[in-house]
């Protein structure tokens, strides 16, 4: 009895977790849509990622090192409970790893070389890869470390919803290069 209480409990957060997800990425849609119809703009986006990746400290072990990081950022009001809940479950390390392909991917996708992937996913990736570079957060990236955490955070739930979509370009990478 205790382990379906546990269940359904899991699965309530989890339908919290999907609601404010996409309640979050709706917010931003217009403004991915509009990076992704302008070539100029998402050209000088995805220079800024890049930019950003090379100086982003290595924050891998942060969490490990850190573990009331997940419980102070659980007290966050609002988005506070999803982002520490998403935090618990990720590779840091690969979350980031990530980011390259993604940018690849949204590459392709304007240059029309890969188009099997649903326009909501490329929306979600640039949701994400906006979130990473702007400076408003809601740990501020000033803050050595720490600040990156929520950016891994919304990278990571964006990767809940695209990883796959992710994968299958992955593999259509390596498949090309095999050519």
């Amino acid at each position: 009895m205790e382990n379906d209480n546990n269940n359904l409990n899991n699965s309530n957060q989890d339908d919290k977790l999907n609601e404010n997800a996409n309640e979050f990425f709706n917010k931003h849609q217009d403004e991915a849509e509009k990076i992704l119809n302008d070539p100029d703009k998402l050209e000088k986006f995805l220079e800024e990622i890049e930019k950003k990746l090379r100086n982003m400290p290595n924050i891998d072990n942060l969490l490990t090192k850190n573990p009331k990081i997940i419980e102070t950022i659980s007290k966050i009001p609002l988005i506070g409970e999803v982002l520490s809940k998403i935090l618990q479950t990720l590779n840091i390390g690969e979350v980031l790893a990530k980011i390259p392909l993604m940018i690849l991917l949204i590459k392709s996708y304007t240059k029309k070389e890969y188009t099997e992937i649903p326009y909501r996913s490329i929306i979600v990736i640039i949701i994400a890869l906006i979130y990473l570079l702007s400076p408003i957060d809601i740990i501020p990236d000033v803050i050595p470390f720490a600040g990156y955490i929520d950016d891994v955070a919304v990278l990571g739930l964006a990767l809940k919803f695209v990883g796959e979509d992710l994968e299958k370009y992955r593999e259509w990478r390596e498949k090309r290069k095999t050519r």
